[in-house]
């Protein structure tokens, strides 16, 4: 045939092309196996592999099964029992629907497959190689279909060479069958690899229980479950401790109305919503399961249905990364986590589920974004006069020490402000005051899941010790001053009520070629930010306010972080752009290592500390404080 001329190229050779892109390597072939299976309606799936699948992968199960007319009709391309016309694209609700994973597969392997129907007394059996049925036939065998892939690749050697070790070739095969397992809690997973159990999950009552069972040892135990629905959306979220995280992704489950994706845009949606709590390039260990209304989803988009398309991308965007945020913030390991955001319910295990539903009284929480969490946590009432709860109790007009030696306080006509460099910790201003700040009342500035604590000192000029029943806190004085910051600045953006504090003098800002450039071509909201701001000339910037919270800042410095954040995310003020600058602006002015502490501020520090959404992390993702246990001390001095 004349090179360049147009001809049909010879159906084996098609086979093989469509086989790339559906049968990458061994684990996708388990994936499209497995898939068939749960879609058979199966309650027990086995894998066994050989050598990481190059071998052998097997994959059995006790679903409906295949008559021998539609056994015959499987192996044959684009055969499906799951659509009949094109508005059946529009609302999938099965994991197969193309008709090309069998064909697919067995073009590239020696490949056979026996299906028993419940009406049937033996099973069909159908044996294919290079695309041809090699041998059919009935034998003995129970309810259900038996895949056996063997020599995976031998007639394309190009595809063969490609493949990692065996080792390597296991663990992704591993990882397929769990992210399989981890949505489908009902069904009773097994794999076998090399003759050896790899995996036996039995049959769990929910997801919590069947992922602490996969994460056991990436923090399972103190994994926590949230639910939210609004609409025809729903959001079920399974999340370890922000401190819980990894180097990369592996830790991340992502799943779309039942089907495992690994999809760019949901991955940094979800790491987006714990805001500043993760370090940069650090991972959570999470699941995810996303329910979009089926007319609103394309699954079409990827040969092996891994990337799916949100025609409303925005929404879920915001319903996913407020859902992390309020989760995290509703957690019970979360430092001051706001309990009672939704519905509690015991799952019959050590946990405990919090169920959030948008309603009429909660309509803050459906706009999507991380407002509700944030103001529920700094607008807890304080208890009736008079009554005694576990906490820093306020009740005259300074610190001092009750009958116990523990930490008390008081305000007899307002709150008092810490006063420290310029004039305030920051404690104070631009917080809600807890009572009546001119009642006299005594009122309690809760402390979290510290029901007492003792002030000890500052150590080294940053570190501050206090004595709890759990044992010797250390608090980063500049973290948690950090934390408590952020989350005043992000709230005033989110209600575009960013205080202000005139500067006696305005002060004009030298720029360089890149940030005027970047403010001549973009139009900065200055007043949103807190600022009040205008070009100078060629290449300055006239400032004549800042952030009330961040009075005293160096005003240079911080204009030159907010333009350099802006420059980077763009200067548009959605969730995401605000986070970013929150924490920038955060660090400016806060208490730095070196700056002393009197024993007031400390303790106001830590009060204020218990109050805020997700205390436990600075906004760059820095661990705020630890607990020494009595039991680990002791330890140190042989006491145990």
């Amino acid at each position: 045939m004349t090179e360049g001329r147009v001809h049909l190229l010879p159906d084996s050779l098609v086979d093989k092309i469509a086989a790339g892109e559906v049968v990458e390597r061994p684990a996708s072939v388990v994936k499209e196996l497995v898939e068939n299976s749960l879609d058979a309606r199966a309650s027990f799936v086995d894998v066994s592999v050989q050598q990481g699948g190059k071998t052998s992968i097997s994959v059995r199960d006790d679903g409906i099964g295949m008559t021998p007319e539609e056994l015959r009709l499987a192996v044959q391309r684009h055969a499906t029992s799951k659509i009949n016309s094109i508005e059946d694209l529009d609302i999938i609700s099965t994991y197969g629907f193309r008709g090309e994973a069998l064909p697919s597969i067995a073009a590239v392997s020696r490949f056979s497959i026996a299906s028993r129907a419940r009406e049937m007394d033996l099973a069909y059996r159908i044996e294919i190689e290079n695309s041809s049925i090699k041998s059919d036939g009935y034998e003995p065998s129970s309810v259900g279909t038996h895949v056996l892939v063997r020599d995976l690749f031998h007639n394309v050697p190009a595809r063969l060479k490609f493949l990692k070790k065996d080792s390597t070739e296991l663990a992704h095969v591993q990882d397929t069958v769990v992210r399989l397992a981890m949505v489908r809690p009902d069904v009773r997973f097994r794999l076998v690899t090399d003759g050896r159990t790899a995996l036996e999950l039995p049959r769990h009552g929910d997801r919590l229980t069947r992922a602490r069972a996969i994460l056991k040892r990436r923090g399972g135990d103190s994994l926590t479950s949230f639910e939210r629905t609004d609409g025809d959306y729903g959001v079920e979220l399974i999340l370890a401790p922000p401190h819980v995280n990894i180097s990369d992704t592996s830790g991340v489950y992502l799943f779309v109305n039942g089907r495992v994706v690994r999809d760019r845009f949901l991955l940094g949606t979800l790491v987006a919503g714990y805001g500043g709590m993760l370090e940069r390039r650090r991972y959570p260990v999470a699941v995810l399961f996303l329910k979009v209304p089926e007319g609103a989803l394309d699954v079409n988009v990827h040969p092996q249905k891994l990337e799916v398309r949100f025609r409303e991308e925005r929404k879920v965007a915001a319903l996913v990364r407020s859902s992390v945020a309020q989760a995290l913030a509703a957690a019970p390991w979360a430092p001051g986590g706001v309990r009672g955001s939704g519905a509690k319910e015991q799952d019959g295990s050590s946990g405990t589920r919090y169920v959030l539903k948008s309603t009429a009284e909660q309509t803050d929480e459906a706009t999507g974004d991380r407002r509700a969490s944030i103001l529920a946590a700094m607008r807890r009432s304080a208890p009736p006069a008079g009554r005694r709860e576990s906490g820093i109790r306020m009740s005259g007009s300074a610190f001092s020490r009750d009958a116990s030696g523990l930490a008390t306080a008081s305000a007899p006509s307002s709150v008092r402000k810490p006063l420290y460099r310029d004039g305030s910790l920051g404690l104070s201003s631009g917080m809600p005051s807890h009572g009546d700040a001119t009642s006299g009342e005594s009122v309690t500035v809760p402390v979290g899941r510290i029901p007492d604590v003792r002030y000890l000192g500052q150590f080294h000029g940053l570190y501050l010790l206090f004595e709890t029943p759990q044992g010797l806190m250390v608090l980063d004085q500049h973290a948690a001053h950090e934390r408590i910051r952020y989350v005043t600045i992000f709230r005033q953006m989110q209600e575009r009520q960013v205080l202000q504090q005139r500067l006696l003098f305005p002060e004009r800002v030298n720029l360089s070629p890149a940030e005027m450039s970047f403010l001549a071509e973009n139009t900065v909201d200055w007043p949103s930010l807190g600022f009040d701001a205008e070009p100078f000339g060629t290449d300055e910037l006239m400032v004549r306010a800042t952030p009330a919270i961040l009075q005293g800042s160096d005003v240079t410095e911080l204009v030159h972080d907010v333009i350099g954040t802006l420059m980077t995310g763009g200067t548009g003020l959605d969730a995401e752009t605000m986070d970013h600058l929150a924490a920038t602006m955060a660090c400016h002015g806060a208490v730095r290592a070196g700056d002393s502490l009197s024993r007031d501020d400390a303790l106001a520090l830590l009060a204020r500390l218990q109050e805020v959404e997700a205390g436990g992390h600075c906004p760059h993702g820095r661990p705020v404080s630890f607990v020494m246990t009595l039991h680990d001390i002791e330890k140190r001095f042989h006491r145990t």
